[in-house]
């Protein structure tokens, strides 16, 4: 997994530097995006290194794995919801928009 976030880290430097190199909007944007992307795996890694390491401790009874999974999807769903609420905003007041 470490390997995708890699990748992905990648792919995302070279849509924005390229993007601004070639003063492209649709790459710079198709690159945040792909950082969305990445933000994505990189949550999902460290709940599964996390849980590795809760279990491999065996410090707790209960299954940490689950725990760090849901911690994980929330913390995405969060800032989903938050990228949300940011453009619900720009979109109420069209004068802002240049």
């Amino acid at each position: 997994m470490q390997r995708v976030w890699q990748l992905t880290l990648g792919l995302f430097l070279a849509e924005v530097g390229y993007g601004m190199f070639a003063g492209s909007l649709g790459l710079i944007s198709d690159g945040v995006h792909t950082f969305a992307n990445c933000l994505g795996v990189g949550t999902s890694l460290f709940a599964v290194r996390w849980a590795k390491d809760a279990l491999a401790s065996k410090a707790y009874s209960y299954d940490v794995g689950v725990r760090a999974e849901v911690l994980a999807a929330f913390t995405s769903e969060f800032v989903l919801w938050a990228l949300l609420q940011v453009e619900t905003q720009k979109g109420d007041n069209p004068s802002d928009q240049h």
